[in-house]
C-alpha cells in the first residue's frame, strides 16, 4: 500500500508539474489556477482515496482527508517550489506527508508578546520554552506568511504590521493543541456545569510559564507619574504545527505604548519600558526562573496534600493580572491561603508568621494592608486612601511569602526523600514549625532537616 501511495503522490505532482509548462507569468492567481485545476483531477481523487484508506485506524469518520491533504501540499511549499522552478525533494517530502498523517495528536505553537521589558539576551532557553526576539523574517517565516498570503489570504498579516514586532520580546512556547484549546465537556441538561477553575484567560501552557516569570523581582516601584508596575501580554499568536491545518486567523496587532527618544532632528519610537534588565541582571533573571522552574517542575502538591500553595499561586498570579484595588485583595489573599488559620487572633497570628518569615519591617506593611482589607470585604468607609504604591507592596510581599513557602516546601520534600520517615507534615504542621511549636515528635523530626537560621533563612528571600 505504502508504495502505491508513493506513486499516487507522485502522480499528482507530476500532473501539476505539466500544468506549468510554458507558462511565463508567475502571479500569485495563476498559481492558484493551476493547483485548483490539478487538484480538480483523477490522480488527486486517487490519491484522496487511497490515503483515506491508509490511514483509517488513526482517524475518525468524519476526518476530513481531501481538505487535509489539499493543506499538506500548500504549507508544505512545494507547489510554491515548483511554481518558481525549484525540484523539491519527493522522498522527503513523502516522509513527511506519511508522519502527518501518522500523528496522533497536533502541537501548537504559542507565541506571546511580553510588553514593558527588555533584556541584555537576544534569546534564552529554558528547555520548554524561550523568552527571544524575532526578525520579520522569522516571524514571517513561523507564521508562513509567504503561504497565507496565496493560499489563506484571511490569515496573512502585512509585513508593515510585522515590522513593528520586531523590537519586542516573545514567550515562545510549543503545547499539545488538546492543552491549548481543550474541548468543551458535553453533559446532559440534567447536570449541573461545574465552574471552571480558571484564574486568567491565557492559554493552560502560557499560564505555567507566566508563573514562572510573575515570581521574579520585577523592580519598578510606581511614583505619580508610573502607568503601571507589571509586564503585560497584549498579544498571543497560536501556529498549528500540523502541515494538515488551516491557519489561525490572528487578531490585529494590538496599539502598543511607545516611547519617543532622539533629538528634534531625528526623532524615532521605541517601545515603552519598564524594566530594562543590563547583562548582570539578566543572568540573574535566567537563574532564578531556571530555580522557580526547577522548584514548581518537581514539587509534589498533590501527593503530598499541599494544594494550599497552589491556590495561593494561582490567586498571586491573578492579582498580578488584575487591574485597580482588586489586585490588593488577591494579594492579601495569597498571604492568608499560606499562613492564614480560621479562628480567633487570625490576625495576630498572620503578623506574627509574617515577622519571623521576612522581619518586622514587613510586618507594619502587612498590618497597613490588612487594614484596607478588611474595610473592602467589610463595607466600612475606608480611613485612608489606597494609593498605586499600595498595590505594589501588597505584590511585594505576597510575592516574598510565596516565594519563601516554595523554597520551605522544597527543602522538607528533598530532605524527606533523603531521610524517609513516613508521611509530609500538613498545612497545620508546616504552620506549627513557623510558629515554634514544636512539641510533636514529628514536628521536631522535620525541624532537624531545615535551616538552622529557620524561619529567618536570607537566601529564601528576594
Amino acid at each position: 500500500m505504502a508504495n502505491k501511495l508513493f506513486d499516487l503522490f507522485c502522480n499528482h505532482l507530476k500532473t501539476f508539474g505539466e500544468l506549468l509548462k510554458g507558462t511565463t507569468e508567475n502571479e500569485d492567481e495563476q498559481l492558484l489556477s493551476f493547483v485548483n485545476e490539478a487538484e480538480g483531477k483523477k490522480e488527486f481523487e486517487e490519491l484522496v482515496k487511497v490515503t483515506q484508506s491508509s490511514f483509517t485506524d488513526h482517524h475518525d469518520e468524519w476526518y476530513d482527508y481531501k481538505g487535509n491533504i489539499k493543506n499538506y501540499f500548500c504549507n508544505s511549499k512545494c507547489y510554491i517550489d515548483l511554481f518558481n522552478g525549484k525540484k523539491p525533494n519527493i522522498e522527503g517530502l513523502f516522509d513527511s506527508y506519511l508522519k502527518e498523517f501518522q500523528k496522533q495528536e497536533d502541537s501548537i505553537t504559542l507565541i506571546a508578546m511580553i510588553e514593558f521589558v527588555d533584556f541584555a539576551d537576544e534569546l534564552m532557553d529554558f528547555g520548554s520554552f524561550q523568552i527571544r526576539k524575532y526578525s520579520t523574517n522569522e516571524l514571517s517565516t513561523l507564521l508562513r506568511n509567504e503561504i497565507n498570503k496565496i493560499f489563506y489570504s484571511w490569515a496573512h498579516i502585512d509585513t508593515n504590521k510585522l515590522n513593528k514586532l520586531e523590537n519586542q520580546w516573545f514567550i515562545c512556547i510549543s503545547a499539545p493543541k488538546n492543552i491549548v484549546s481543550p474541548g468543551k465537556r458535553i453533559r446532559p441538561s440534567c447536570f449541573l456545569e461545574p465552574v471552571e477553575r480558571k484564574y486568567t484567560k491565557f492559554p493552560k501552557p502560557l499560564e505555567s510559564v507566566l508563573k514562572y516569570l510573575t515570581l521574579f523581582e520585577w523592580k519598578h516601584t510606581p511614583d505619580a507619574s508610573s502607568q503601571g508596575f507589571t509586564f503585560n501580554i497584549p498579544l498571543i499568536l497560536q501556529i498549528n504545527e500540523s502541515l494538515l491545518a488551516y491557519p489561525t486567523v490572528f487578531s490585529d496587532i494590538p496599539v502598543l505604548e511607545t516611547t519617543i527618544v532622539g533629538d528634534q532632528n531625528e526623532q524615532i519610537e521605541i517601545p515603552a519600558l519598564r524594566f530594562k534588565l543590563n547583562s548582570s541582571e539578566t543572568e540573574q533573571f535566567k537563574n532564578f526562573i531556571t530555580d522557580v522552574k526547577n522548584y514548581l517542575d518537581n514539587l509534589k502538591i498533590q501527593e503530598n496534600h499541599w494544594e494550599f500553595f497552589e491556590t495561593a499561586y494561582d490567586y498571586f498570579y491573578k492579582g498580578f493580572f488584575s487591574e485597580g484595588i482588586e489586585q490588593l485583595l488577591w494579594h492579601v489573599i495569597v498571604i492568608e491561603a499560606l499562613i492564614g488559620e480560621k479562628g480567633k487572633g487570625i490576625t495576630a497570628r498572620l503578623k506574627g508568621r509574617i515577622a519571623k518569615i521576612l522581619g518586622n519591617s514587613d510586618k507594619k506593611i502587612f498590618e497597613k494592608l490588612y487594614d484596607f482589607r478588611c474595610d473592602l470585604v467589610h463595607g466600612n468607609v475606608p480611613k485612608k486612601e489606597v494609593f498605586t504604591n499600595h498595590l505594589f507592596e501588597a505584590r511585594e510581599l505576597s510575592r516574598q511569602v510565596l516565594f519563601w513557602f516554595l523554597n520551605y516546601l522544597n527543602t522538607i520534600q528533598n530532605r524527606s526523600m533523603a531521610q524517609p520517615e513516613g508521611e509530609l507534615p500538613t498545612r497545620e504542621e508546616l504552620l506549627k514549625l513557623i510558629d515554634e511549636s514544636v512539641s510533636m515528635r514529628k514536628l521536631t523530626s522535620m525541624l532537624s532537616k531545615l535551616p538552622e537560621c529557620f524561619p529567618d533563612v536570607s537566601e529564601w528571600k528576594t
